[in-house]
């Protein structure tokens, strides 16, 4: 089950890796920045919680660059079929 931050449609948090290290992370909605998550398999993990890529790729980008870029919205990111 997943949880939602706002009407936005985000997950209130996600797992991701590290774009440089590889190493997972987490991604909290709404919060720049990131958390180490040594314990976690990113992939199961959203997995688990049902969230999607385009809103894994919308929290990723949130977190890099602030959730008020458009990135930073799951529509501005087309699901694959």
């Amino acid at each position: 089950m997943i949880l939602f931050h706002h009407a936005r449609g985000l997950p209130m948090f996600a797992a991701s890796r590290h774009p440089e290290t590889g190493e997972p992370i987490m991604i909290y909605a709404g919060e720049q920045g990131y958390w180490p998550a040594p314990d976690i398999d990113p992939e199961k993990f959203n997995r688990d919680i049902g969230a999607t890529p385009a809103q894994l790729r919308a929290m990723e980008i949130g977190s890099m660059f602030g959730f008020d870029v458009p990135g930073s919205f799951v529509e501005n990111h087309k699901e694959k079929p």
